[in-house]
């Protein structure tokens, strides 16, 4: 295996789920932090319409699974209290 020297990716890059998951979005539109979305919708509600979606491939990737319930935790530690 080849060593990275590449700088890691910061989690709270807007465009992260487009980097990582390039083969789910492929006209990169439709990403999670999408500012020309007209109606502003939270993090749960975005995950809950990609894994619902009648097209199953958020749903049958793995990674991408671990990816929307790491960024929902991060979303609820944020907003929590005891974060405060």
């Amino acid at each position: 295996m080849n060593k990275v020297s590449a700088e890691s990716a910061d989690i709270f890059v807007a465009e992260l789920d487009l980097r990582a998951f390039f083969e789910l979005f492929p006209t990169g539109k439709h990403k999670l932090k999408d500012t020309k979305r007209n109606i502003k919708i939270g993090t749960s509600d975005y995950i809950k319409s990609r894994l619902l979606h009648k097209n199953p491939k958020f749903r049958l990737k793995i990674n991408y699974l671990l990816h929307s319930f790491q960024v929902q935790e991060v979303s609820n530690m944020c907003h929590s209290i005891g974060h405060m």
